[in-house]
C-alpha cells in the first residue's frame, strides 16, 4: 500500500460532507472537476495522480437522482482508467434502495440494476448508511459496509429530551430497527400501521399499537421524502395523548412541498443527518442536522489502514461512539510502541557504556515517553499518515533490535554455561583417573589452586 495520505474525492452531490470528512481526517480533499454541458451530459476529471493509490469517492444519489448516479459511474470509470489500485465508493444515501424487490408484476428490481452497474464500472468496495433493506448488500458481489446513524441521532435526541420517551416505528417493516433505537434510549416501543394505496408518496397512519399517553414520542425512520408519514403519525400520536412529537431520520430527502408540510404539521422537531445536501428547497426551521462525517471518516481510516470496522456496523447500544476530535489522530500503537522502545533502548545503550546510572536513564526516558504520548496527535497532524507510518516502522525496528540483543545475550549466556559445565566435568573426570599416579610422584591436581598445589608438593618432598 502507498505511503501517501488518504485520497478522498468528492462528487457534486456530496461536496459539504466530503469537506467535513476530510477535516476530521486531518487532510485536504483531493482535486477533481465536474462539468455539466448544456444538453445534460456530465463530464468528470481527476486532477491528481492516482496511479497505484487507494482512492475514496464520496457521492450521494439524491436530487437529481439519475444525474448523480451517472456521475458516480463516471467517477469510478475514471479512477480505474487512471490506474488506481482500489476504488472505495462512499454512497451516503443510496436512492434506488427502495426498489429492492419485485412486489408487482412486470416491474424492475432497480436496486439490483444499480448494483450491477456500480460493479461493472469497477468499484472495489461500497460504504453506505442505513440501507432501506439490508438484503441489498447481497445484490453486490463486492464488500458492502452498511453504517448506522443510530448513535448520532439518539445522542441528539437525548440532548433535547431527557425523560418520558417512547420510540415509535412508522410501520411494521421498520419495527426491528426501531427496537434498536428503543434499546439505545432505554425507552418503550410503539408501532404505527400505515397504508399507501398508490405510488404517490402519500401514506396514512390508520392505527397505533402501544401506550404514548403523556410521553414524548420519537418517530424513527430511515428516510422521508414528502414528510407525509411524519405529519400523519404526529396527528395520530397527539390524538392518543402524546405530549409532543419529534422525529429522528437518517436521510432527509425532502422533496418540493415537504417544508410546507412540516411547518403546518404538529411535529415539533426533526433530526436528520447530512447524508443528503441537494434538497430542491430550503429546509424547515424544525429540522436539525446531525453530522455523520466522523463515522464515515473513521470507516475510511480503518479501511485504509486494513483495520476492522465491525463495531461501526452495529446498530445496538454497544455501538462505538466516534469522537470527532479523535479522528485523524495518530494510532494508539505508535506512542505505545515508540515510548517503550526509546526508553528501553536508551537504558541499554547508556548503561552498557557506563555513561549514566540506571536511575538517571529511567528518569530521563520516562520524560521522553511522556512527551511522545502528549504530542503524538500533533506530530501526526504535522507529518501526515506517511509520517505516522514511518514512526511506527522505526519503533518496530528499535523493538526488533532490542529483541535481537536480548536473545543474543541469552543464547551466549546459555552456551557459556553449558560449555563451562562440560569442561569442568571433563577435567574433574581426568583428575580422578590420574590422581593416584599424581600423588605417587608428588604432583598436584590440575584443578587445585596454585598455592595449595605448591604446599602439597613441598610436603611430599619433606616426607617421602
Amino acid at each position: 500500500m502507498s505511503e501517501a495520505e488518504i485520497m478522498v474525492f468528492g462528487g457534486s452531490a456530496s461536496c459539504k460532507l466530503t469537506t467535513k470528512i476530510c477535516r476530521h481526517l486531518g487532510i485536504k480533499a483531493s482535486a477533481g472537476e465536474v462539468h455539466c454541458f448544456s444538453e445534460g451530459n456530465v463530464f468528470v476529471r481527476i486532477k491528481e495522480n492516482v496511479r497505484g493509490e487507494d482512492v475514496y469517492l464520496v457521492q450521494g444519489t439524491a436530487f437529481p437522482v439519475n444525474d448523480n448516479f451517472m456521475e458516480l459511474l463516471f467517477w469510478i470509470d475514471a479512477f480505474k482508467r487512471a490506474s488506481a489500485e482500489r476504488v472505495t465508493v462512499i454512497i451516503p444515501y443510496f436512492s434506488y434502495a427502495k426498489g429492492d424487490k419485485k412486489d408487482e408484476p412486470r416491474v424492475s428490481i432497480r436496486a439490483r440494476v444499480c448494483a450491477d452497474a456500480i460493479e461493472a464500472a469497477g468499484a472495489d468496495r461500497i460504504v453506505t448508511m442505513d440501507l432501506h433493506a439490508p438484503q441489498i448488500q447481497g445484490f453486490f458481489r463486492i464488500p458492502v459496509d452498511d453504517l448506522y446513524a443510530l448513535a448520532a441521532l439518539c445522542d441528539a435526541v437525548k440532548a433535547a429530551v431527557s425523560h418520558d420517551i417512547v420510540v415509535v416505528s412508522p410501520d411494521a417493516g421498520f419495527a426491528k430497527k426501531a427496537r434498536a433505537y428503543a434499546n439505545y434510549l432505554d425507552a418503550p416501543l410503539a408501532i404505527a400501521h400505515k397504508s399507501r394505496r398508490e405510488h404517490n408518496e402519500k401514506a396514512e397512519v390508520l392505527e397505533l399499537i402501544g401506550d404514548v399517553q403523556g410521553k414524548t414520542a420519537i418517530v424513527v425512520d430511515d428516510f422521508t421524502i414528502s414528510a407525509g408519514t411524519l405529519t400523519s403519525a404526529a396527528d395520530k400520536l397527539m390524538e392518543r395523548g402524546a405530549e409532543s412529537v419529534l422525529a429522528a431520520l437518517t436521510h432527509g430527502v425532502f422533496s418540493v412541498g415537504a417544508k410546507d408540510t412540516l411547518d403546518a404539521g404538529r411535529i415539533r422537531k426533526v433530526f436528520i443527518t447530512d447524508t443528503v445536501e441537494t434538497q430542491p428547497e430550503a429546509l424547515s426551521e424544525k429540522v436539525e442536522i446531525v453530522s455523520v462525517a466522523p463515522l464515515f471518516g473513521e470507516a475510511i481510516r480503518r479501511i485504509h489502514d486494513r483495520q476492522s470496522i465491525s463495531d461501526l456496523l452495529s446498530s445496538e447500544k454497544t455501538q462505538r461512539h466516534v469522537d470527532p476530535e479523535s479522528l485523524g489522530a495518530v494510532p494508539l500503537g505508535v506512542p505505545l510502541i515508540t515510548g517503550p522502545a526509546v526508553l528501553t533502548t536508551s537504558v541499554l545503550l547508556l548503561n552498557e557504556h557506563g555513561l549514566v546510572s540506571t536511575g538517571a536513564a529511567l528518569t530521563t526516558n520516562i520524560l521522553i515517553a511522556g512527551v511522545i504520548f502528549s504530542f503524538a496527535n500533533r506530530i501526526h497532524r504535522l507529518l501526515g499518515k506517511a509520517g505516522a507510518r514511518t514512526i511506527s516502522k522505526v519503533a518496530s525496528l528499535l523493538l526488533a533490535a532490542i529483541g535481537v540483543m536480548i536473545v543474543r545475550r541469552g543464547v551466549m549466556a546459555i552456551i557459556a554455561g553449558v560449555t563451562n559445565h562440560f569442561s569442568h566435568s571433563l577435567l574433574a573426570g581426568l583428575c580422578l583417573e590420574q590422581s593416584p599416579d599424581l600423588a605417587k610422584h608428588g604432583h598436584a591436581s590440575p584443578l587445585d589452586p596454585p598455592a595449595r598445589a605448591h604446599g602439597e608438593q613441598q610436603e611430599a618432598h619433606r616426607f617421602p
